[in-house]
């Protein structure tokens, strides 16, 4: 028998994690980003992925006319270890004439790992998967790991929360 995929076991445990959700992670998964870092805070360290990031991945060899090292833009939320969100990158690979590339994630986080599945929504013609692995440091401020489409390639990928400097201030205007 053979063992179940990477994807069907995250969207088990996300499936698993939506029926555990009390109506106030109801409340919050629709509450602004602002409200869903704030509500995670606690000791003044997040414990959530909820917010804006960016990074970088990387091919494992030179592709002629690619860059190696590839910037992405990420936007995710956190509820209780189930992981949505979308990226957004420059155009590498795809159609020429599009500019950037637009993917829909969706992925699980278990203590300081998170496992997220980035799917390609079609622009640029492209709609193909890519499992990302990472180890979330302590700050819960820079995400370090690995890309695969398996039995394709694989390479490296960190991504990094956008700015301590904005939580602070959405925090000092949740007090005024």
């Amino acid at each position: 028998m053979r063992p179940p995929s990477v994807i069907s076991c995250c969207l088990a445990t996300i499936a698993a994690i939506a029926v555990c959700l009390q109506p106030a992670d109801v409340a919050l998964a629709k509450a602004p980003v602002a409200a869903r870092v704030l509500k995670t805070k606690k000791r003044g360290r997040s414990t959530s992925l909820t917010g804006a990031w960016s990074g970088e991945y990387v091919y494992p060899f030179k592709i002629p006319g690619n860059p190696m090292r590839v910037p992405f833009n990420a936007d995710l939320d956190d509820v209780g270890g189930s992981i949505t969100g979308s990226i957004d990158e420059p155009n590498t690979f795809a159609v020429e004439d599009v500019p950037r590339l637009f993917s829909n994630v969706v992925g699980a986080r278990t203590g300081s790992r998170v496992e997220f599945i980035k799917t390609l929504d079609g622009t640029g013609g492209e709609t193909h998967s890519i499992l990302y692995e990472g180890d979330i440091s302590a700050d819960f401020d820079r995400i370090e790991g690995s890309w695969s489409i398996p039995g394709v390639w694989s390479g490296a990928f960190f991504m990094e929360r956008e700015g301590a400097q904005v939580e602070a201030a959405i925090e000092r205007a949740a007090k005024a």
